[in-house]
C-alpha cells in the first residue's frame, strides 16, 4: 500500500491529513469517527514480519505508561492489505526543529524549560526500563503557550534492552558513539542525545553542534551541565544512579538564571 491508496478510514479512525513521512512509515492526523477526538496514526505500508516487530515494539514500549510528556498509545490495527498502523494521542504544536528553523537560536531560558520537560519524561521512561533511542529536535513537540514539551516517536525504543539487543537505527549527529557502533542502548544514550538536542537549539548551527560548542552568552552553569551529558564515554556521563538528575538540573537552573522557573516567559510562535 502506498500513500495514494491509503484508506480514508482505518478501524474507528478517519484520516484527516498527512503530518510527516519517515523511514518506518507515514504519520497522519486523524479523528475517532464517533467521538471526533483527534488522534495520531502511524502507518507502515511495508508488509513483513520485521516491520510488524518494530511497530509492536514501539507499541509495547509505552502501552501502559502515562506521563504528561509522553503520548498515550491507544490502538494497534491490522489493515485489509496486511499492513499495520499505530494509533496514539495527537499532540498539538510545532516540533523543536520547526521552531529553530523559523526563529533561529532559541533563548537559553526557553531551552532550559523545554529540556527539563523531556528530562522528566526520561526519568519516568528509564524507571520503567524504556530507552527512547531517538531523541532529537524532530521528536520533541513544544506547546509554547502551555510551556509544555512532549517526547514522541518510539520507533527505536527498547524495553529493558539486553547486551544481545542491537539498536535498529539512529540519527548520527544526536547519537553517542556506542549507538553509532550498534551497541546496546542505555539510559545514558538518551541523556547524550538530549544534550546534543539542546546544543542544536542553542546554536542553530550543525557545525557548532557537532563540535559541541556553545556561545558564552549561554550561562556557564547550563553550559557545564550540557557538556557533562555529551561526553563520549558512557561511564563518564551522569546517570540516575549517580545522582538525582532532576534535583541537579533544578539547582543548575537556579544558579544560571536566578530562578527555578521562567514565570511563563513567552516563547512566541509562530
Amino acid at each position: 500500500m502506498n500513500q495514494v491508496d491509503m484508506p480514508k478510514t482505518i478501524g474507528q479512525y478517519r484520516i484527516t491529513e498527512k503530518i510527516a513521512e519517515g523511514g518506518f512509515g507515514t504519520t497522519y492526523k486523524g479523528e475517532h469517527t464517533r467521538l471526533k477526538a483527534p488522534v495520531c496514526i502511524k502507518h507502515c505500508p511495508r508488509i513483513s514480519p520485521e516491520m510488524d516487530k518494530i511497530l509492536e515494539q514501539e507499541a509495547r514500549a509505552v502501552w501502559d505508561l502515562r506521563h504528561y510528556a509522553i503520548p498515550v498509545m491507544r490502538d494497534m490495527l491490522r489493515l485489509k492489505d496486511g499492513s499495520s498502523a499505530l494509533v496514539m494521542s495527537y499532540i498539538e504544536g510545532p516540533t523543536l526543529e520547526q521552531i529553530v528553523q523559523k526563529k533561529g537560536q532559541i533563548d537559553a531560558e526557553h531551552v532550559v524549560w523545554i529540556i527539563q520537560r523531556v528530562l522528566n519524561a526520561l526519568q519516568y521512561l528509564h524507571f520503567h526500563g524504556v530507552v527512547h533511542g531517538d531523541i532529537k529536535p524532530q521528536n520533541i513537540i513544544v506547546q509554547p503557550d502551555k510551556h509544555m514539551a512532549v517526547l514522541v516517536d518510539y520507533g527505536l525504543a527498547m524495553v529493558k534492552p539486553r547486551a544481545s539487543d542491537a539498536n535498529i537505527g539512529f540519527t548520527e549527529i544526536y547519537s553517542p558513539p556506542e549507538q553509532v557502533k550498534g551497541e546496546t542502548l542505555l539510559p545514558e544514550t538518551d541523556l547524550y542525545s538530549l544534550g546534543m538536542t539542546a546544543l542544536f537549539a542553542l546554536n542553530n548551527n550543525e557545525r557548532l553542534t557537532r563540535q559541541k560548542k556553545l556561545s558564552s552568552k549561554v550561562p556557564k552553569a547550563f553550559r557545564e551541565f550540557l557538556t557533562s551529558l555529551v561526553v563520549r564515554k558512557t561511564l563518564d556521563r551522569p546517570n540516575w544512579e549517580k545522582a538525582d538528575l532532576i534535583a541537579v538540573y533544578e539547582a543548575m537552573r537556579l544558579k544560571a538564571f536566578g530562578r527555578s522557573h521562567s514565570n511563563m516567559k513567552q516563547l512566541e510562535w509562530p
